[in-house]
């Protein structure tokens, strides 16, 4: 795979993989630069979860239960995202419901027919991106970061099982190959960084992307 992963926790024990395992619930980011993956990355997750089957097909990343997946990517069209899905062979039904900028304007996290389907089916909700549920194009803002904090909190609150957030990483990050952190692989985290589970920073492996990119491998 020609990704490198970084992971953040909250300040606290360690946990053991058992009880990363275990801990489906709460909110978690996935960060990465444009171009990085976080987007293919998020499918692999809603595939797992919405069939129930390891992430990956690896083993140590069972999923014990199936959940039925929300996921809203505004920030692309109908046509292109279905071929991503079929190409994942995410299954075509109820168990994973997507919206996409085909259906209209960014649909408000506190749209009454989103949380009453969140109450309904106790899902995962996945946001691809945060920048697109925020009213502000300042990713800095914190008046407009806390009510998107505000909003996730809403989702759990209504049923959502996990809420798994798309964001992006800093310019700087990628610019200059920076060694991945919660502050440059979540821009503005100064609001989220205090609610989140769990973060994990993205960044495409370039050596190995060229290399597995020519027809002998090498």
């Amino acid at each position: 795979m020609a990704l490198e992963v970084s992971q953040y926790r909250p300040n606290g024990p360690r946990r053991s993989r058992d009880d990363h395992r275990r801990r489906v619930a709460g909110w978690h980011f996935l960060g990465a630069a444009p171009g990085h993956g976080k987007t293919l990355v998020a499918l692999a997750i809603a595939k797992a979860i919405s069939l129930g089957r390891p992430l990956f097909e690896l083993l140590q990343f069972s999923v014990k239960k199936a959940y039925p997946v929300i996921y809203l990517i505004p920030e692309t069209s109908d046509r292109p995202f279905r071929k991503r899905c079929e190409v994942f062979r995410i299954p075509a039904d109820d168990r994973f419901i997507a919206r996409t900028i085909t259906e209209g304007a960014s649909l408000k996290l506190t749209d009454p027919d989103l949380l009453e389907a969140v109450r309904q089916l106790k899902p995962v909700v996945i946001l691809d991106t945060a920048r697109r549920f925020n009213s502000s194009s300042d990713t800095n803002s914190d008046t407009e970061n806390q009510k998107l904090v505000a909003n996730i909190i809403d989702l759990r609150a209504a049923g959502a099982v996990c809420v798994i957030i798309l964001h992006h990483a800093t310019k700087a990050a990628n610019q200059k190959k920076q060694a991945m952190t919660l502050e440059n692989m979540l821009s503005g985290t100064g609001d989220f960084g205090a609610m989140y589970d769990q973060a994990y920073g993205i960044r495409m492996d370039e050596n190995l992307y060229n290399r597995g990119s020519r027809p002998d491998g090498d």
